[in-house]
């Protein structure tokens, strides 16, 4: 540090030690409001002082958020924020210099890997790459450190019983995380594998995936899917049925004569704070913007979740290696959805339009999920359904046969019930007739289709 640096510091030692608050209040008030938040100023380390040294009560405040909102530009977050930014950085012994070059918002994106070990090259990059770059620095950082402690013990290494192996977070511009993984059995599930890369990546880096298709093209199954051959746990989440969202995804406070006022977390905060866990936020579009509110700064690179409105509302942070998967129904068909927001597709790293597989692929999954099921069978309804999806292509149906549907009426005819009477009730119920009851409603097209493909 240099001298100016020194002579404040033994400045603040001096206003410490008087029984009073006067010197300290005084000092920070006489900072301009556009300069507090400088990380080597005098405001985040007074701040500090006046907030540990109750020296807020010597000026008639009842609280430090009292007088924060009455002294300072910003909220009570930013506050505490500045105040735990400075005093990281100030144990790296960075000079003035150094410190003045940083922006609040970058130093704050780094402050959970930051040490002595990869200090220069953080800095480095704080001062020549933008803010999305250094999120992405950070998210490797992350990740890495998450892989490198569920690493297996080399041979001939001792690990002393009931001591945690520690990983210092080191600074590295490559991808050294294995996220390949082999895709699930095509007589079962068919992921193309652009698809599958794109899952398995953002996943193994703590990332936000969104899933958009037609129901019933297997945008839950593929999450599960993944889930399983990664050995994580999955916690499932229904958008669609959330009638109370900040219930649903914060908790419920409980009042009772007995125990006071109790907080009940919900299972969706216990699902975020453990690690390695899957999050499902299954049918997005069918909320409402509520929920999408809520979990905006989850999704993102900040991740944490408030459990109230409140400036000093307690804080849940998402835990390490936790990835969001999202699902989505796009389509005039589906009433009850909604447009979903730029600002809540933007949290997404990556967005996958899903669709039916190919014919061979879909072809194998019928027969594999239908055991008994006649060969020829499973072609005629395939071609009935390929069919059937061009018209819809080209605007003559709304709705296409899924492949959950297929699968329904498949099960059906190897169980002994006619082709005939398995399309009936498993795919042409679920298209009606036009207002009018004529014969030029969705139900009476699949009719004529049926007729060609069906004797």
């Amino acid at each position: 540090m240099n001298s100016e640096c020194s002579s404040t510091c033994i400045k603040l030692e001096e206003s410490t030690s008087s029984k009073r608050g006067d010197v300290v209040i005084e000092q920070f008030r006489q900072i301009p409001s556009d300069e507090i938040d400088r990380l080597c100023g005098n405001g985040p380390a007074l701040l500090g002082i006046i907030r540990d040294s109750y020296h807020w009560a010597d000026c008639g405040y009842a609280s430090f958020k009292e007088f924060v909102r009455n002294e300072c530009p910003f909220g009570l977050r930013k506050a505490q924020e500045l105040i735990r930014i400075h005093r990281v950085f100030g144990e790296l012994e960075l000079t003035s210099e150094q410190l003045n070059s940083i922006e609040w918002s970058k130093a704050a994106t780094v402050l959970r890997v930051i040490n002595r070990d990869n200090r220069d090259s953080l800095l480095d990059a704080l001062t020549t790459e933008s803010l999305r770059e250094i999120r992405q620095r950070v998210q490797r950082m992350i990740a890495l450190q998450s892989h490198l402690e569920e690493s297996p013990v080399h041979k001939g290494q001792v690990v002393s019983p009931g001591v945690k192996k520690s990983v210092r977070l080191v600074d590295s511009s490559s991808d050294l995380i294995d996220w390949r993984l082999p895709r699930p059995d095509e007589s079962e599930f068919y992921v193309a594998p652009k698809v599958w890369d794109q899952i398995c990546f953002e996943a193994a880096h703590s990332g936000c995936v969104l899933l958009v298709g037609p129901s019933g093209c297997g945008k839950s199954t593929l999450v599960e899917k993944f889930a399983q051959r990664s050995k994580r746990p999955l916690a499932k989440f229904n958008f669609g049925a959330m009638s109370d969202p900040r219930s649903a995804l914060i908790g419920n406070t409980h009042l009772s004569r007995a125990k006071g006022t109790t907080f009940k977390k919900s299972n969706f905060v216990s699902a975020i704070e453990s690690p390695n866990t899957c999050v499902l936020l299954d049918e997005v579009s069918r909320s409402g913007c509520d929920p999408w509110n809520i979990i905006l700064t989850l999704l993102d690179h900040q991740g944490y979740l408030c459990l109230d409105e409140s400036e000093d509302s307690a804080i849940i942070h998402r835990a390490e290696n936790v990835c969001f998967f999202g699902t989505a129904n796009a389509g005039l068909e589906y009433t009850g959805t909604s447009q979903l927001d730029k600002a809540l597709t933007g949290r997404f790293h990556s967005v996958i339009p899903l669709d039916f597989p190919p014919f061979d692929k879909e072809l194998a999954i019928l027969l594999s999920g239908c055991p008994g099921l006649d060969d020829q069978d499973a072609k005629q309804m395939l071609r009935i359904a390929q069919r059937q999806r061009d018209q819809a292509d080209e605007g003559d149906f709304l709705t296409k046969i899924s492949t959950r549907l297929l699968l329904a009426a498949g099960r059906q005819v190897a169980g002994g019930i006619s082709l005939v009477n398995a399309l009936e009730f498993c795919i042409l119920n679920h298209f009606f007739l036009d207002d009018d009851g004529g014969d030029v409603g969705e139900r009476a097209r699949l009719q004529q289709l049926f007729a060609r493909f069906v004797e």
